[in-house]
Formats: C-alpha cells, sequence, structure tokens
C-alpha cells in the first residue's frame, strides 16, 4: 500500500517517490507526444492535431462571421462540412457535428480568428490549465502529491482522451472539483451555486446537478445556479430569438440519433445503452428510477449522499455521455481515498487502457461498469472511516 503525497527521507534531504518519478515521466511523455504531433502530422488528422476539435472551430466561424446568423446556421451541416473540410482536408468530405447550445459557439467565437492549429494549440493549452488547476486544488485538500495526482489522472485513458482529443471534459472536471470543495472544505453556496451555473455549457451534466442541490435544499446555489441560467437564456435570445431551446433540442435529437448509429461502443449512459440494443424504454425507465433514488437520498441524506452520488449519476443517468466523461469519476476517488493501493491502481488503469485500445471491438462499452464500482468503492470508504 502507498500514501499519496508522502516523501521519503533521509540525511541528505527529501527523496522523490517512485509515484512522482512517474508522474514526471508522464508529463514529459504527453508533452513530448503533443509536440511530435504537431510537428509531423501534417495532414493533421490524429487525436491530438485534430480530434473533434473542428466541430467547436467550425462552430465558432459560424457564430463570429455574421451577426444576423441564427442558430440555424451555425447548425446547417452543410456549413459545418464546408468549413472542417476546408481547414481539415483529412475529413475526406465528412465532418464532425456540433450540437451544443448556440452561446457555446458565441462563446468560442474569438478563436475563429486565429488558424486552425493554433487555435487547437491554444484549446488545448485551456485544458491543460483546468486539468491542473482542478487537480492542485485537489492536492490542497487532500494532503497528496500534486504530481500523484496528474499521474494517475493522464494514465486513465478516459481522462487522458477526454484532455487531448479537443474535447471540453477538463472544463467540467474543474467544475465538479469546485462544487466538491465548496461543500466540503469552503461550506460556500454560492460557489457552488456559480459552478453548477457555469456548468450549462453541458446541460444534460448541469441539470442534474442543479436537481440534486434542489433536493438537498441549498437554497443558495439553487438561486445562483438559476440566475446564471436565466442571464444565459436571455443574452443567448437576443441574438437567436426566444425560442432557440425549441430549436436547439430538435438539433440535439437529430445528433443523439446519428450518433447512437456511429458511437454506440463509445456511449455510457443507461439511456444510450439499452437503446442501442433496441430497449429504449427499459433504458429510459432503469434511468429516471435511477435519478429519482437519486433526488430521494439526495432529500433524505443533503450533502454527504449529493457528493457520493452526483459523478456516478451525472454519467449514468445523462442521455448522452462519452467514454471520456468517466475521468469525472477521479473526483471522489481522490477526495475519499487515504491509501491507494499499487495493484487496485495497476489494475483500472490496465482495464481502462485494454478497454480503449480495443473499443471498436466492443457492440457496447464495458466501461459503464466504472460508475456502479465508484459508487461502491466510495461507499465503502466512507464507511470504513465512520
Amino acid at each position: 500500500m502507498i500514501r499519496l503525497g508522502t516523501e521519503c527521507r533521509s540525511g541528505l534531504g527529501p527523496k522523490l517517490k517512485f509515484s512522482e518519478l512517474a508522474s514526471f515521466a508522464v508529463i514529459l511523455g504527453l508533452l513530448i507526444a503533443c509536440c511530435y504531433s504537431f510537428a509531423t502530422d501534417t495532414t493533421c488528422k490524429g487525436m491530438i492535431c485534430r480530434g473533434d476539435f473542428p466541430a467547436f472551430y467550425s462552430a465558432a466561424k459560424l457564430a463570429y462571421s455574421n451577426d444576423t446568423y441564427t442558430d440555424s446556421d451555425i447548425y446547417n451541416n452543410q456549413r459545418q462540412q464546408d468549413i472542417q473540410n476546408q481547414y481539415w482536408p483529412s475529413l475526406e468530405g465528412q465532418y464532425l457535428y456540433f450540437s451544443y447550445p448556440p452561446y457555446v459557439a458565441s462563446i468560442l467565437s474569438p478563436i475563429s480568428l486565429l488558424g486552425p492549429k493554433t487555435a487547437k494549440i491554444l484549446f488545448l493549452f485551456s485544458s491543460i490549465c483546468c486539468l491542473f488547476l482542478a487537480l492542485y486544488l485537489l492536492s490542497k485538500e487532500t494532503r497528496q502529491s500534486f504530481f500523484s495526482l496528474i499521474s494517475i489522472t493522464l494514465c486513465f485513458f478516459p481522462s487522458m482522451v477526454g484532455l487531448v482529443s479537443g474535447q471540453n471534459f477538463t472544463l467540467s472536471f474543474l467544475l465538479l472539483t469546485i462544487i466538491y470543495l465548496a461543500l466540503t472544505k469552503y461550506n460556500n453556496d454560492y460557489l457552488v451555486g456559480v459552478a453548477v451555473g457555469c456548468w450549462i455549457f453541458k446541460p444534460h451534466f448541469a441539470l442534474i446537478a442543479y436537481i440534486g442541490l434542489f433536493c438537498c435544499r441549498r437554497t443558495k446555489a439553487v438561486i445562483v445556479s438559476t440566475f446564471i441560467f436565466l442571464i444565459t437564456y436571455i443574452l443567448t435570445s437576443y441574438k437567436y430569438g426566444f425560442l432557440w431551446p425549441l430549436k436547439w433540442l430538435k438539433v440535439v435529437k437529430y445528433f443523439y440519433q446519428e450518433d447512437l448509429i456511429n458511437n454506440s461502443y463509445q456511449m455510457i449512459s443507461i439511456i444510450s445503452y439499452f437503446e442501442s440494443m433496441g430497449l429504449a424504454l427499459l433504458g429510459v425507465t432503469l434511468s429516471l428510477s435511477l435519478f429519482f433514488i437519486y433526488c430521494y437520498v439526495c432529500y433524505r441524506n443533503g450533502r454527504k449522499a449529493y457528493l457520493n452520488t452526483l459523478p456516478a449519476i451525472v454519467i449514468l443517468c445523462s442521455p448522452h455521455t462519452m467514454y471520456y466523461d468517466l475521468g469525472l469519476l477521479l473526483i471522489p476517488f481522490f477526495m475519499k481515498t487515504i491509501v491507494i493501493s499499487t495493484r487496485m491502481t495497476i489494475v483500472v488503469l490496465t482495464f481502462t487502457s485494454s478497454i480503449f485500445l480495443l473499443r471498436e471491438c466492443f457492440y457496447l462499452s464495458p466501461l459503464i461498469i466504472l460508475p456502479f464500482l465508484s459508487f461502491l468503492y466510495v461507499e465503502q470508504e466512507r464507511a470504513e472511516k465512520f
């Protein structure tokens, strides 16, 4: 068994642990991989140079190029395809569909002033900053080694892919970390409300967190989140009209059905899992049942139940969750774990990396068991402490 964040000391001063040396190796390896990819991937075809970033870039271009554009223009298939294939010919006529709310495109619009490779580097740098800030805050709260947390996070394939492949996973990771720390260390409901409100770039995640706060009767946090939601709606309506949520939901429905056909092996949520097997009604029933249990438990047990269940419920009950969102499970793992078994770490990392590398061999991802295992592990650790 090893304790994260401890040092071996001798008469010559502190020594670096094996885990910290491994951390430096992992960070150095990631930096070398990124630099090598940007230098040699001239067609911008790989995960680091391209990934899913073209979807964000094309939406930013459409949002910036003309103030009179409507959300229909942002979600126009042909426009997205033309822009993405202009800057990423390696897509060979295909394109990555942008399905986020229109305000996400407006927020990203300044990056359209940059070239695609420069914009991707900036996007990646911002993602790294979000992740490292979250891990630094967690290391201060848990008194674990910052570098050890980095090592485990980057070796956990879902979170590593979420970092480098042009996703916004690390922003979700940072906001969820703030929610945890605000409820445990600072007891600051206003900060919780701000974090949940800012999570609205993923509405299906933010609403689950928001309803949980409501069930926990965290009134201040609910009021702050509601205020941010309303401001977001009003500002978005100024450009896209007051009925933009209805138009966006139609886009989401179209995207979900297409994504279910092409990426079912990467989807984690209960609804998408069962719908891929032709059991949509069963998936909705199970997901709603689990969500109502979550609401009831939060109502009865308050903050502790909310923190213990939130990441797993966000992943399982959201209509659309991808494998890289599993990285959110690391937050309760770090918060609840005092001593981490080396054997346990190796087993988890080997399992997740193997499933990732062989992901296209599965029709449905076996990684869906991780949220359940995470919840059981957190509950066991909590029971052992008390």
